[in-house]
């Protein structure tokens, strides 16, 4: 899967707040910035942020993308 369908099928806009910071999490709503952010705070541990937020691990790779 490429990186543009990764996001496509794990990303959502959110139609009443355009702009990147709106963006969330097709499987739990959770914003975009939110999972990146863990990312960084669990340095890289892909494992750590699907059990926090309860996701696949393609969901935190689109996340990522």
């Amino acid at each position: 899967m490429t990186e543009d369908e990764l996001i496509a099928k794990h990303s959502d806009p959110n139609p009443h707040r355009p702009g990147a910071d709106e963006v969330r999490m097709v499987e739990n709503g959770v914003r975009l910035w939110a999972v990146i952010g863990t990312l960084l705070c669990a340095e890289g541990d892909i494992d750590q942020v699907m059990r926090a937020f309860g996701l696949i691990r393609e969901a935190v790779q689109a996340a990522v993308a």
